[in-house]
């Protein structure tokens, strides 16, 4: 038997524009289920938003509350950062990815979300003709509306569906057209989980240095893939990165999921100085100033947020220097998403689901913070609606450039045991009426 009735979901589905779950946003369907949460009085088993479910570091908290305190909040931050944030992060980098990029290149951001529409912005501007973006996908839809808000063109390609997976002779002939101006991934991938070896990403960055094309890092979930320990500084192993093989590449820091950090919407945006140092009449054109880094400045960090707030920059600041000083270790706390992982993937394979991209080459890919899967029963569509039935909700791959579009993506990172409990049973339900 339902819990949530299909009358329930059509009148909350059209209150939000809503006319497939398929096509939703992930901030709609999140609207959506707290809707049918309050008007049918049932606790969803919620795994369709992003949200860690982790704590903040204490130094991160106390850092902002003193400039809360402190006169600092009357005064505008500056448009790079503060100095000893911009310090500390550069310290970040080369001590847990081994990557040296200059204090005055690190720049802070609104989340890697900022940071992420900052770079699309700028390597699409940089040529008169390589102004297309390519997504190396199952990745993170929001990106694909920021790159269509901006008015840039873009093509994707499902990378992890392929076995053998061959992902520099599938991005070959995208970049060989000669109109690539930038490649966008995750490591680990939102919405899939899978990652790229350190031996495609090497691959893949002999094919930008060719072709004169920027590798856009998403490091959203930094270090987060647990089969390896990535969080001791200042030796190996680091996490594999494009940063390694070239200088033709940004990366976009998230204090989200690492830190916990993500109702403060911190981040940064991480560019060599071979790439800030670029003078371009393309950038001049479009932003007012020739050099990349001036136009990273006026031109966009200065019309969106005008900066940082000072209290989040304050608070992203502790909690990098909490990890650099060994005195918290998010990565180990990060291992609860890893438990509920596994925990829910047994749950799911038990009760008739399969679980997708679950593999990067031969080995199976890390229990972490998110995973697909799909059932037997919805080759197509119809999925998240079935699930939203029985009080459960998770992500469509739609959006995502997903091979398997009929899939959902999973996300453990608000999950309880109660949840984990409570899942059991109206997957069992499901099965039962899917029987």
């Amino acid at each position: 038997m339902t819990l949530i009735s299909e009358q329930q979901i059509a009148d909350t589905k059209a209150r939000y524009g809503i006319e497939q779950l398929e096509r939703a946003s992930i901030r709609q369907l999140v609207m959506m289920v707290s809707d049918l949460e309050a008007l049918s009085g049932v606790d969803f088993v919620r795994m369709e938003l992003g949200v860690p479910g982790l704590s903040p570091a204490p130094q991160a908290r106390a850092a902002e509350h003193a400039v809360i305190d402190s006169p600092l909040l009357a005064q505008y931050p500056a448009l790079n950062g503060n100095p000893s944030l911009r310090q500390a992060l550069s310290q970040f980098f080369k001590s847990f990815m081994n990557v040296d990029v200059p204090a005055d290149n690190c720049i802070p951001t609104a989340g890697a979300m900022q940071a992420s529409l900052a770079a699309f912005w700028l390597v699409a501007n940089l040529h008169p003709t390589r102004t297309k973006i390519l997504f190396l996908d199952p990745g993170f839809p929001t990106q694909i509306q920021q790159v269509q808000s901006l008015g840039i063109a873009y093509e994707r390609v499902d990378v992890f569906a392929q076995r053998p997976r061959r992902v520099a002779d599938q991005i070959r002939p995208y970049l060989e057209n000669g109109d690539i101006a930038g490649i966008v991934y995750s490591n680990p991938s939102n919405p899939v989980w899978n990652c790229l070896a350190p031996e495609e990403l090497e691959e893949i960055a002999a094919l930008c240095d060719a072709h004169e094309t920027i590798a856009l890092e998403d490091l959203a979930y930094f270090g987060m893939d647990f089969r390896v320990d990535y969080s001791q500084p200042n030796q190996p192993p680091y996490p594999p990165s494009m940063g390694h093989y070239t200088h033709r590449c940004i990366q976009m820091f998230s204090g989200s999921k690492l830190f916990n950090y993500a109702g403060q919407r911190t981040g940064a945006v991480v560019i060599p100085e071979a790439l800030m140092a670029i003078e371009s009449e393309q950038l001049k054109a479009r932003f007012g100033y020739a050099s990349l880094r001036n136009a990273l400045l006026f031109g966009v960090i200065q019309p969106t947020t005008a900066g940082l707030c000072q209290s989040a920059q304050a608070g992203f600041e502790g909690a990098l220097r909490a990890m650099l000083d060994g005195k918290w270790n998010p990565l180990i706390e990060a291992r609860a998403y890893e438990q509920r992982a596994v925990k829910l993937k047994a749950a799911l394979s038990a009760h008739g689901f399969e679980l997708l991209y679950d593999a990067d080459g031969d080995t199976p890919i890390a229990d972490g913070f998110y995973f697909a899967f799909g059932h037997p029963a919805y080759p197509d569509a119809g999925l998240a609606q079935a699930l939203i039935e029985f009080g459960v909700s998770a992500t469509p791959l739609t959006d995502a450039g997903a091979h398997h579009k009929h899939g959902l993506r999973a996300c453990v990172g608000l999950m309880t045991d109660d949840d984990l409990h409570r899942i059991v049973g109206r997957l069992a339900a499901f099965q039962e009426a899917h029987a």
